[in-house]
């Protein structure tokens, strides 16, 4: 059939190199530093016709080629098949993660506990000993703001400005943002700093990223901030509200996206131990969710490792380096 090509994509073709060797051709870190290197431009980069004709290729005879691309083909699925497992094992291992911290900070640690009925429907049993508190009793909800952009006064400060986009749940602690604002940025809108320790919430777009504040922060109005004002472990909240996504999703609203508003955050139910039990409880959770990442983390580096592996076995196979009976 005829095909119908954007101007952003040159096509080339030849009829004295196999189909699955140009594809390995192409598909190699050398091929892909040298289009990158005579790329030009400032907003968007772009690779001439001309300077991809000069790219220089090993092109052995066709049963050679042939060779080489049923070579590569076994070896790189054997490569993507231990990379898929890897993926999978880390997205079982995420999912355990999430079971064991929503059945810490639901159930407690004590098995033989006697439990009571919470009547929320997502959460069931509770230890029979601990409260149920509106979020409102234990945090003040501080809102964020963004400066006017255009003017530089408010910028480039040494106060953390965070948005959505700076953090995820599993980093635990905010300790840098990608944008930093000056006192008078603050001062100009509807932004506030709180005290480190603070839980940071994101309201929309989407909502129930959370995370704890390393330093002193303000944010943009996607984030909202939760100050405890009464004696309690942050870090067990943290834990708390970090597998309540889906619920604090239920109390969006909005039609072009989803917004958590100041009124219904504050009216979110929370679970409330004992201090002492909720500080045993985030340690555990320290201890457990420690274990895991750094299984997940091996796992990331494997895979990382495999694929410059296969990065390289393609070059050197293309490239002649490497011979392929």
């Amino acid at each position: 059939p005829n095909t119908v090509y954007s101007y952003h994509v040159i096509r080339y073709r030849s009829n004295n190199i196999d189909f699955k060797y140009k594809k390995y051709i192409c598909n190699n870190y050398y091929v892909q530093n040298y289009f990158s290197s005579r790329a030009t431009g400032t907003v968007r980069q772009t690779l001439s016709r001309n300077d991809f004709k000069t790219l220089p290729i090993v092109l052995p005879p066709d049963p050679q080629q042939q060779r080489i691309a049923d070579y590569l083909d076994k070896k790189c699925a054997e490569i993507d098949d231990v990379i898929k497992a890897k993926e999978k094992t880390n997205e079982l291992l995420k999912e355990e993660r999430q079971s064991i911290i929503y059945e810490a900070v639901t159930k407690g640690l004590d098995k033989n506990a006697p439990l009571k009925d919470s009547g929320i429907e997502w959460i069931g049993q509770i230890p029979e000993r601990w409260e149920l508190i509106k979020l409102k009793y234990l945090f003040s909800v501080i809102n964020g703001a963004t400066p006017k952009s255009g003017n530089a006064e408010y910028w480039d400060g040494e106060i953390m400005w965070i948005t959505p986009a700076d953090y995820n749940t599993e980093d635990k602690f905010i300790l840098y943002s990608k944008r930093y604002i000056t006192k008078e940025g603050v001062n100009s809108c509807g932004t506030s700093i709180v005290p480190e320790g603070s839980i940071i919430i994101s309201n929309r777009a989407p909502i129930g990223l959370i995370s704890l504040a390393g330093k002193k922060l303000c944010t943009n109005q996607g984030c909202k901030s939760l100050v405890k004002n009464v004696e309690l472990s942050s870090l067990f909240y943290y834990y708390y509200l970090s597998v309540m996504e889906s619920p604090l999703n239920m109390l969006g609203k909005g039609t072009t996206f989803l917004e958590l508003s100041s009124e219904e955050l504050k009216e979110f139910r929370l679970l409330f131990p004992s201090i002492s039990e909720q500080q045993q409880i985030a340690e555990y959770l320290d201890k457990k969710c420690a274990e895991i990442d750094d299984v997940i983390k091996a796992n990331n580096t494997l895979i990382e490792k495999l694929r410059e592996y296969k990065k390289s076995i393609i070059y050197e196979a293309v490239t002649g380096k490497k011979e392929v009976c």
